[in-house]
């Protein structure tokens, strides 16, 4: 009777040890996010991947594009409204965001400017496979940071920002 009190007594110790070890913790870009939650103005979501797939292949017929999209894993959005009520302008937040995630050693893969557009990408890869892209926008009327994780390699994320690529996301953004 003893032994199996002590059994089952290790294996729910051993179970909350292997539960604590696997929870994961939460990103850096999750970390920034969750900084802005509550603030007036900002808007945070999930996109699920498949959703973005669909839209993606009713935008495009580029392959490679589709690919891409098929092997994200987690995206998160936030969006900022600015007007005159709120204290935090648009290029504040884009340069902090920029600044943010330069000291975290994200390299800058890409960067697009006209006269109502700055757009960033920038690039964490942990190994050959997987990785974090941001893109950071700062538009006429919002500023958003988009966080795309999944199983990508460099050159996978070379072909996302082409300049046609970049377009697309851009047009899917004004359309909603």
């Amino acid at each position: 009777m003893k032994k199996n009190r002590l059994t089952i007594s290790l294996l729910l110790i051993l179970f909350f040890i292997i539960h604590s070890c696997l929870r994961e913790e939460p990103s850096y870009t999750d970390q920034l996010y969750n900084a802005y939650e509550s603030e007036k103005g900002f808007f945070i979501f999930d996109i699920p991947s498949k959703l973005l797939g669909a839209l993606i292949g009713s935008e495009t017929e580029n392959n490679e594009i589709k690919e891409i999209v098929s092997s994200l894993q987690k995206i998160k959005v936030l969006v900022y409204h600015e007007n005159e009520e709120r204290k935090l302008s648009k290029k504040e937040l884009f340069n902090s965001f920029d600044e943010y995630y330069t000291n975290l050693e994200y390299r800058e893969i890409a960067t697009k400017k006209d006269s109502s557009d700055f757009v960033k990408v920038k690039l964490k890869q942990k190994n050959d496979k997987t990785g974090e892209m941001i893109i950071i926008i700062d538009n006429s009327d919002t500023f958003m940071s988009i966080s795309l994780k999944g199983l990508f390699d460099e050159y996978t994320l070379t072909t996302l920002v082409k300049e046609e690529n970049l377009e697309i996301i851009k047009t899917m953004y004004k359309n909603k």
